[in-house]
């Protein structure tokens, strides 16, 4: 302690001169400006510049801003696009919607015409049938009375539909073609075109009330050679030789294909 406080009186003693004091004044001086220089560049760096982190800090949140607003624009550009579509899609809709319609209404149509078409070429078909079941009982009607009598225990009477119903029979079919034989081989020859047109138009007429075809006509035809198997000659022909005219159809079962009339033929 006794020396500290001789260093202290060395010191306070020193300071008593003139030269020491200027000295320690500039010294301390000399320290104050040096401790300036070096603290004022930085604190003015620190409140004038900002630093490097700071500055791509900034640009960074500028850009972000920037992105925010493209895309909010773009989202709102995204939304108005997105209604459209949907509109389109609704609209889309509505016209395959109409176009279904339409094509189901074409069906529709086209359906129905061909129904028309078929019932159309029925009613067709059915007028020619009662045209040709009219004028076939007009020939019948036609003959002279002598014949139709012979024709009594076929067709009981003379109405047309009875005509038919008769006429139609397998019985029937078969007891007309004996009796236009019968007239033909007796030479009555008058009526027998006729005859044999009945023949043929209920052999036709009771064919169609199946779906299989009974029977058929003999295929006999002039041109062709006579043959007693297969034809039966009129009176007054000649024995042998070719055919010459078929004056009454002969047929044949469909199913066996056996003769059930030969063809009665000239020579």
């Amino acid at each position: 302690m006794a020396r500290e406080d001789r260093e202290i009186e060395r010191i306070l003693e020193a300071l008593k001169n003139e030269r020491v004091r200027q000295a320690l004044l500039q010294l301390v001086e000399y320290g104050g400006f040096v401790r300036k220089q070096r603290e004022t560049p930085v604190e003015t760096a620190r409140t004038s510049y900002p630093s490097a982190d700071a500055q791509e800090l900034t640009r960074l949140r500028t850009e972000n801003a920037h992105l925010r607003q493209k895309l909010a624009s773009a989202e709102t550009e995204n939304d108005g696009l997105r209604r459209l579509l949907d509109k389109a899609e609704q609209e889309r809709g509505i016209l395959q919607g109409e176009r279904l319609a339409e094509a189901e209404k074409q069906k529709t149509l086209l359906d129905s015409l061909e129904k028309l078409r078929h019932e159309c070429e029925r009613l067709q078909d059915q007028v020619k049938k009662q045209k040709d079941q009219n004028d076939m009982f007009e020939r019948y009607l036609a003959l002279p009375e002598e014949v139709r009598g012979t024709l009594g225990c076929i067709f009981k009477r003379e109405d047309a539909q009875v005509f038919i119903a008769c006429g139609v029979q397998r019985d029937n079919l078969e007891a007309l073609w004996d009796v236009a034989k019968q007239r033909i081989m007796e030479g009555r020859m008058q009526e027998t075109q006729t005859l044999a047109a009945m023949f043929r138009f209920f052999l036709a007429l009771y064919n169609s009330t199946s779906d299989e075809p009974a029977f058929a006509l003999q295929e006999t035809e002039p041109g062709m050679e006579f043959s007693t198997r297969e034809h039966i000659l009129c009176p007054g022909s000649a024995r042998s030789g070719v055919i010459s005219e078929v004056l009454l159809p002969g047929y044949v079962s469909r199913y066996t294909g056996e003769i059930q009339r030969k063809a009665i033929v000239r020579i």
